[in-house]
């Protein structure tokens, strides 16, 4: 599923205030206003679903609050028209914006055995009434940014009016930053701008190319360009095999255009994940290399100290026999034992061990005053 067809999923589930109140004040026979304050009344009984807002930039529904839910009913409730704002408190277009998810209205309406409206049962569309200033833009050839910026938004662009309304400007930039963002990977053929990029003239083609890609609500995506519109392309066409235009063959080549912009851009996208890939490659290989040569010096250094390790307990054995050995002749002349006679001085020594309650025999002891001289010698060096 693509991007368009998510946000038109997303479009299918929500059903907006406009659309909710009118359909039950059609179905109960009741005004708008009526309608709206039962539905304030379950609202502030907290018996109403969860209120959502359908962004269109962000081609998602994200959680409404409900003051602004209470806000716009009342304003229905108390006898106003959508556009009538005397305060400048209330955006008509939110009533298009906010509401609910369907199936949970659906719920809601047949708990409080309420006949469901057409609005809120699966496979509903709204039918959008083009506007009188529709058919003007929908034959362009060209449109500036300023213009395609205010279709997106499904406003005239000739009313400059609505610049100065906070909430339409916020969206106005968004989207034409969006687009000019677009200008360098899309086919806009784009003109030359003055001291207002807003004036730079862009191909109506490729910007249905873009709405089509990202999924931007370009109200001209199920329009054909008309023979007058294409100019000299027409003139071409027709000049070339036959003495009249033939609309099917603008509309296919139309066509063809755009899918080959899709094919160009896609292949872009492959192209510059193929060369990041390769540098993530290389990068990588220099990595093991430099890994592998750090891998062979610690190897290196292990096994040094596994040498030093195996010859480290023969020396302390040796140094600490010495000075074992060194102790003892200096006891033994404290003692005025003659070491030079091991036999007779270890027999002592064994019978004071005895006396201690230990056994150690007259030949071992003398093995160790053996070696006595061996150790003065090594510790006078």
């Amino acid at each position: 599923m693509g991007i368009r067809e998510d946000r038109a999923a997303d479009a299918a589930a929500f059903v907006s205030i406009r659309n909710l109140v009118e359909g039950l004040s059609s179905i109960e026979d009741l005004p708008v206003s009526e309608i709206a304050g039962f539905l304030l009344g379950a609202l502030r009984g907290e018996k109403l679903p969860q209120f959502v807002r359908l962004d269109q930039q962000a081609l998602r529904m994200y959680q409404a609050s409900s003051d602004t839910m209470q806000k716009l009913l009342r304003h229905v409730a108390t006898g106003n028209d959508y556009d009538d704002d005397e305060w400048n408190e209330i955006d008509s277009r939110d009533f298009d914006r906010y509401g609910w998810v369907r199936v949970g209205m659906e719920d809601f309406l047949q708990r409080m055995e309420i006949d469901v409206p057409p609005c809120c049962l699966e496979g509903w569309k709204p039918e959008h009434k083009k506007p009188d200033w529709y058919p003007a833009y929908a034959n362009r050839f060209r449109l500036t940014i300023d213009e395609a910026v205010f279709l997106i938004l499904g406003a005239d662009p000739e009313d400059s009016t609505l610049i100065s309304d906070d909430s339409f400007r916020l969206d106005y930039w968004r989207w034409r930053k969006a687009l000019v963002d677009a200008i360098g990977s899309f086919n806009f053929n784009e003109s030359s701008w003055g001291a207002d990029q807003g004036e730079q003239s862009l191909l109506h083609e490729g910007i249905k190319v873009w709405a089509n890609y990202t999924g931007a609500p370009w109200p001209f995506l199920d329009e054909s360009i008309s023979n007058k519109s294409l100019g000299h392309k027409a003139i071409d066409i027709s000049s070339s095999n036959s003495s009249s235009t033939n609309p099917e063959i603008v509309q296919r080549l139309a066509a063809a255009e755009v899918k080959a912009e899709q094919l160009a851009f896609a292949l872009a996208n492959v192209t510059s994940e193929r060369n990041q890939a390769r540098n993530e490659i290389e990068r990588l290989t220099t990595c093991l290399v430099e890994t592998t040569k750090a891998a062979n010096i610690a190897q290196a250094d292990v096994t040094a100290l596994k040498t030093q390790l195996t010859d480290q307990p023969n020396l302390l054995s040796t140094q600490g026999r010495n000075s074992a050995l060194l102790i003892m002749a200096a006891l033994a002349k404290e003692a005025k034992l003659d070491v030079n006679q091991p036999s007779r001085t270890g027999e002592i020594l064994s019978s004071s061990v005895s006396e201690l309650g230990c056994s150690l025999t007259g030949r071992a002891i003398s093995a160790w005053l053996s070696d006595i001289p061996r150790a003065l010698e090594t510790r006078a060096k």
